[in-house]
């Protein structure tokens, strides 16, 4: 009977210490949170060689529509002069500018004439014409050793027909790059 008391009063003071004790309660562990980083994604190197090469591309294309302007802005004349008008000063101005800009163009001027009047005195006109274009060009800085004239005199008309309006366009001096544009 001993040995049941004694399990007894083990058995409450266990109990005992069971209730007397406060619940431990399970916590989880804290995790970090997980960060996914981003994959890393390499870009290409830069194709330097093809970047260099549109560049030029691009420079050679600005450059041909430049010229083409420079070409295609003709300066007229009166009938039988070679003086040249306010609108022929203007666009020399602009054409002196741009080839203070571009040091390494040179040009031909051409000089023209209506079809009046004889072929040797057609060709004097043109030449006269061609000269003033470039004497007004030198006096405004580009080099004479930049520019040649010729005289085409009435041999390349730049319209047909016998009325003032087309002998009026045949009356000019024409631009035409030869060298150093690209």
């Amino acid at each position: 009977m001993k040995k049941l008391l004694i399990l007894v009063a083990v058995g409450v003071l266990c109990s005992a210490v069971l209730i007397g004790c406060p619940k431990k309660e399970m916590v989880a562990p804290v995790e970090e949170p997980v960060v996914m980083e981003e994959p890393v994604v390499e870009e290409p190197a830069p194709d330097l060689e093809e970047e260099a090469r549109l560049r030029a591309q691009a420079e050679a294309e600005k450059m041909l529509a430049a010229i083409k302007a420079f070409e295609a802005a003709n300066i007229y004349f009166d009938y039988d002069k070679h003086n040249l008008k306010a609108e022929a000063r203007a666009v020399l101005d602009a054409k002196a500018m741009f080839l203070k800009e571009r040091e390494e163009i040179t040009f031909l001027i051409e000089g023209h004439c209506d079809e009046r009047g004889t072929v040797e005195y057609n060709l004097a006109l043109g030449q006269k014409r061609a000269d003033a274009a470039k004497t007004y060009l030198v006096n405004l800085g580009v080099s004479p050793y930049r520019i040649q004239t010729v005289s085409y005199g009435e041999e390349k008309p730049a319209a047909m027909g016998n009325d003032e309006a087309a002998m009026a366009k045949n009356r000019r001096d024409h631009f035409v790059v030869t060298s150093g544009a690209m």
